[in-house]
C-alpha cells in the first residue's frame, strides 16, 4: 500500500485528508437534546425538567442514585466560548456511552458516575482555557503536541490521572501521537 492510499481512501469516504482544510461547520447535537437521555433516573425525577444540550448549566442530580447527595452540576459558562460545544459534546458522549473496553483498567461500573464526569469537566476546563490562551478555538485545529506529556505535566494540567485518561483517548486531534500512559506525575 502506498502512502497516497490512505489519503485516497479518506477522500473516497468524503473525509478530509490530513492536508485538506477542515470543514467550517460541525453537526453538534440539537439544542433540545436531552442530556440524561441514556441514564437511569432516580424515582421522582421529572423528565420535563432535565437539562438540554444548549443549556448553560446541566444539573445532573436526577441521574445520581442518592437523593440526599449533592450531585454534579456542569457550568458551561466557565468554558471559553469557542470551545464550549466541543466539550459539551464530550460530556454528552460520556453520559450516553459506556467506558471503552480496556482489559488493563478495572472499572467499578459500565459508565462514569455523574460525579466522576463533573470532576473530568472541571479538569478539562483548565485544558480548554489553556487552548484558548494559545489562540486555539477548535479542538480539531489544535496541534498534535497539545496532548503530549509536556503539556500534561504543566502546572495547569489536571493532576488526577483519571482526568488525563478521560481526555487522551477522546482527544481527536492527537490521534496516534497521544501518550499511551499517564505522565509520571499521576
Amino acid at each position: 500500500m502506498t502512502a497516497a492510499a490512505p489519503a485516497a481512501a479518506r477522500a473516497a469516504a468524503g473525509a478530509p485528508s490530513r492536508g485538506d482544510p477542515l470543514p467550517d461547520s460541525v453537526a453538534w447535537p440539537a439544542p433540545d437534546t436531552a442530556v440524561l437521555r441514556a441514564r437511569p433516573l432516580r424515582t421522582g425525577a421529572d423528565p420535563a425538567g432535565l437539562p438540554r444540550f444548549a443549556d448553560a448549566t446541566w444539573h445532573l442530580q436526577a441521574a445520581h442514585p442518592d437523593v440526599h447527595a449533592v450531585a454534579a452540576t456542569l457550568r458551561w459558562d466557565r468554558f471559553p466560548e469557542p470551545l464550549t460545544a466541543a466539550f459539551k459534546a464530550f460530556a454528552l458522549a460520556a453520559l450516553d456511552h459506556p467506558y471503552p473496553v480496556d482489559p488493563t483498567v478495572g472499572r467499578r461500573g459500565e459508565r462514569p458516575a455523574v460525579t466522576t464526569l463533573a470532576l473530568w469537566v472541571r479538569d478539562l476546563r483548565v485544558f480548554a482555557r489553556w487552548l484558548h490562551e494559545r489562540g486555539i478555538t477548535r479542538l480539531c485545529r489544535s496541534p498534535p503536541a497539545t496532548c503530549t506529556p509536556t503539556v500534561a505535566t504543566s502546572p495547569r494540567w489536571p493532576a488526577r490521572p483519571s482526568a488525563r485518561e478521560a481526555c487522551w483517548p477522546r482527544c481527536a486531534p492527537c490521534g496516534p501521537t497521544a501518550p499511551t500512559s499517564p505522565s509520571p506525575r499521576g
